[in-house]
């Protein structure tokens, strides 16, 4: 008659300890998956929102329109570090005349941020209009604007201001010449300003 031998307290105990082993680092591994999982969406998320809002604010910057202010002011004025302008959307839930600016700003940890307000456009300064405020870029240095006016034999002349200017420039430049490295950087934009379809 043959004697069966069982587990003892010991063997039990040890394989208790080693499944749970296991199972700690089978999570572990699992949570680091999830985890770079959720960042790499969230950046192409971020990537997907950039993208678009740097092709709408291309768009409606080569359809900038001459418009003055109350006070009979060109509307489009910018220098290096920020630029205004007005452009019409044309959508159903919010068509119209909306005003753009660009601006620069640094913050406490010494980081540039290029931002784009948007607001629909009141020839009333006083007159409180909601915003939309959205971040285009972060980063250790500032993106320069710059303006193309066209001379007569066609070459174009760059400005580092367009200031109190009764036409549009023919170009416009977004560029970051202190950070050549576009990986992490600002990728050179060249815009051109179309004929508005009408003035005002």
């Amino acid at each position: 008659m043959t004697r069966q031998r069982g587990f003892t307290l010991l063997e039990l105990m040890l394989a208790l300890l080693i499944s749970t082993a296991l199972l700690a680092l089978l999570y572990q591994g699992v949570s680091q998956s999830l985890q770079q999982w959720q960042r790499s969406s969230s950046i192409a998320q971020h990537s997907s929102q950039q993208y678009r809002l740097n092709q709408h604010l291309r768009q409606q910057l080569s359809q900038a329109l001459r418009v003055k202010s109350i006070d009979r002011q060109p509307v489009f004025q910018g220098d290096s570090q920020q630029l205004a302008f007005v452009a019409a959307i044309d959508h159903p839930a919010r068509s119209g005349l909306y005003h753009y600016q660009l601006s620069h700003s640094r913050g406490s940890d010494n980081l540039y941020q290029f931002t784009l307000n948007i607001r629909r456009w009141n020839l009333n300064p006083t007159e409180p209009v909601p915003s939309e405020r959205f971040q285009l870029y972060t980063g250790p240095s500032p993106i320069l604007i710059e303006y193309a006016s066209q001379n007569r034999d066609g070459s174009l002349e760059w400005h580092g201001q367009w200031q109190q200017q009764r036409s549009l420039p023919a170009l416009v430049r977004l560029s970051q010449p202190d950070n050549p490295s576009y990986a992490h950087g600002w990728p050179e934009q060249l815009i051109e300003i179309k004929s508005p379809h009408h003035v005002r």
